[in-house]
């Protein structure tokens, strides 16, 4: 079941940072991803560890996709420095559901 149903939003179920579940998302071909915090993670810095991984997955096989990250903690921007992101959020949850729902 789709955590979320929306037209413009396509979810696939899998490990975001393996490139072959990005390919079957169908990645090269997106116009924008979003990455969202994992917040079964509590530890914040794994949590950024976590969506810097699937950024460099994404970065690697669709670096012209126009890329959004959710993190949670500021000072981990510069840790994304040698990939291109387009755009961070600082992590926070009423946030994150207003992007996804102005898609």
């Amino acid at each position: 079941k789709l955590p979320y149903v929306n037209g413009n939003i396509h979810y696939i179920r899998g490990e975001a940072s393996n490139v072959e579940v990005l390919k079957k998302a169908n990645i090269q071909n997106a116009k924008s991803i979003l990455i969202f915090s994992d917040d079964r993670i509590q530890n914040q810095t794994l949590t950024d560890g976590k969506s810097l991984m699937i950024a460099c997955a994404v970065e690697r096989i669709a670096s012209h996709v126009h890329t959004v990250v959710e993190i949670e903690r500021e000072e981990h921007v510069e840790n994304f420095s040698h990939i291109n992101i387009d755009k961070f959020i600082l992590s926070n949850g009423t946030i994150a559901k207003m992007v996804v729902d102005a898609m």
